[in-house]
């Protein structure tokens, strides 16, 4: 196991049997979601999943997600 998963099943560990979440930041690939999953890390982020964003470019979107939300709910 490469030393960063080291870490991340220490942490993992101490947050067994807590009411506590794990989120790993900096996921980049499916083989580290993978093996994120197997340590029972439940929430990630990163390049994986979406680029970093702006301000500006983060309320654009928020916004538009806000407007297809409601035009959902009016169908």
């Amino acid at each position: 196991m490469e030393p960063s998963m080291r870490s991340v099943a220490g942490i993992s560990g101490l947050q067994a049997g807590e009411d506590v979440k794990t989120v790993a930041e900096g996921v980049k690939t499916e083989a580290q979601l993978e093996a994120l999953r197997e340590l029972g890390c439940e929430e990630a982020q990163g390049a994986l999943f979406a680029m970093p964003l702006t301000p500006a470019e983060a309320e654009a979107w928020v916004s538009r997600e806000r407007a297809g939300t409601a035009a959902a709910g009016r169908g």
